[in-house]
């Protein structure tokens, strides 16, 4: 088993090595572009293994495993996605294998193996060994946080304040400066941050009362009485009382969000007229929301929904019929179309970017920049196309016919049967790899291959 592995490495080796001089299509064991420019692709054994080289950027996959590219100083290595991941920059690291791994180099070095973890602050260590004994800084809004056999111990601390749970959630009790109070959960509680929040519950959530505080004066209050029957949260700018939550609710709000709103019940209906933004719903027969320059409008939901989405220099319209059946177009200031996708799931993709265009048949999630388009899309992809003013190439059936142009010529190829290529140095045209072959250069020259056996003219 070890020599059989070896050798398959060793073969792979010569097919990115040794092949590029032989041909530039052995569908479906070899492929490389059939357009001469300074970029570069290679293909082995169809979508599998992938090489590409641009003037920015490289990229090695092999997929469905792994993806490695590499764009200025920065790299990024994706394998099992969306499991793995590792990202190395100028300003930071990242790293994680879920659930397994987890590690950040930026402001704070931050690594966990689970159940292990380590990392550093400001000068400041922390970890342990989840969830016997360990101690982290400045998570969950938490200054620091001490466990022992975590759920049974557990201390965190806040701004001038402790608080020490036992048996989480059960028994909780607050202490210190800036904070008292005792939680002996869902039974009662009573606790208070000092500037911060008061809470109140007996029989959570049955009756329960919190309020926040800035300073001295209350911000938001929360009221739940006999919960879900009705409960109520204020605040300086909105009122909010519910019955039978979620179903049955009245909003207002004041301010630069002057709005009120009613669900009678939520989902299905819901009324919002305001200073800018209005909504009404009766689901999933229609839905329309404005918001300011932003609208949405649902017919026979999930049939069809429209969306306008503004921005700080453009804005952008979709239709979407059954939810992934989409057609984008985005606009710029003086309603020029910049951008534009349009999808068919899972039969047809099409995106365009000023002059660059692509394309792709079957395309299970038409999704552009993420794990899945580089490491899973390709085998669904039996046909491609990308253009743009520079070069264009399509691809049927992962390369058995491929063919492009770019500025220096064109050329065509299908499988091992035949090669055409047109450039500014000549023409070349070659049936089965050198059964029969020709080429004739600018300069007058002709080399003719007869049988694989080299003729001089």
């Amino acid at each position: 088993m070890v020599y059989f592995s070896r050798a398959l490495a060793l073969g792979i080796l010569l097919l990115f090595f040794a092949l590029p001089s032989f041909s530039t299509n052995l569908w479906p064991i070899y492929q490389k572009n059939v357009y001469p420019f300074e970029e570069k692709e290679v293909d082995v054994l169809g979508p599998i293994f992938h090489y590409e080289r641009s003037r920015d950027h490289k990229a090695f996959g092999v997929r469905p495993l792994f993806y490695w590219t590499r764009r200025g100083n920065s790299t990024t290595l994706e394998f099992l996605y969306p499991l793995g991941k590792v990202s190395r920059g100028a300003k930071e690291k990242k790293s994680f294998l879920i659930p397994l791994y987890r590690r950040q180099e930026e402001e704070r070095k931050d690594v966990w193996f689970f159940p292990f973890f380590y990392g550093e602050k400001k000068g400041e260590s922390f970890g342990g060994f989840f969830p016997i004994y360990g101690t982290l800084i400045d998570r969950f809004g938490w200054k620091k946080i001490e466990f022992v056999l975590w759920p049974i111990y557990t201390r965190e601390e806040g701004e001038g304040f402790s608080l020490v749970k036992v048996l989480w959630p059960i028994f909780s009790f607050y202490g210190g400066g800036g904070a008292s109070g005792i939680k002996f959960w869902p039974l009662f509680g009573s606790y208070h941050i000092y500037g911060k929040e008061k809470t109140s519950f007996f029989l959570w959530p049955l009756f329960a009362l919190r309020d926040r505080y800035s300073g001295k004066e209350v911000t938001e209050r929360r009221r739940f009485i006999l919960f879900p029957i009705y409960s109520d949260y204020r605040s300086e700018l909105v009122l909010r009382r519910t019955f039978l939550w979620p179903f049955i609710s009245y909003t207002r709000s004041e301010g630069f969000r002057n709005f009120v709103q009613f669900d009678l019940p939520w989902p299905i209906i819901r009324v919002k007229e305001g200073v800018g933004e209005n909504e009404i719903k009766l689901f999933p027969v229609f839905w329309e929301r404005t918001s300011g320059s932003d609208k949405k409008v649902s017919v026979f939901w999930p049939l069809y929904k429209f969306t306008l989405t503004t921005y700080r220099k453009s804005f952008k319209r979709s239709h979407s019929f059954l939810l992934i059946n989409r057609f984008s177009t985005v606009y710029d200031s003086s309603g020029n179309a910049v951008e534009r996708s349009f999808n068919i799931w899972p039969f047809f993709y099409y995106y365009r970017k000023g002059s660059y265009t692509e394309n792709y048949s079957l395309t299970l999630l038409p999704t552009r920049g993420t794990g899945f388009e580089r490491l899973y899309a390709p085998f669904f992809h039996i046909f491609s196309f990308r253009s743009s003013p520079e070069r264009s190439q399509f691809s049927i059936l992962w390369g058995l016919l491929k063919g492009g142009r770019d500025e220096d010529g064109k050329g065509i190829s299908l499988a091992w049967i035949f090669d055409f290529k047109k450039t500014s140095k000549g023409i070349h045209f070659s049936f089965l790899k050198g059964f029969f072959e020709i080429t004739h250069t600018k300069d007058g020259r002709r080399r003719i291959k007869l049988f694989f056996i080299p003729i001089t003219i």
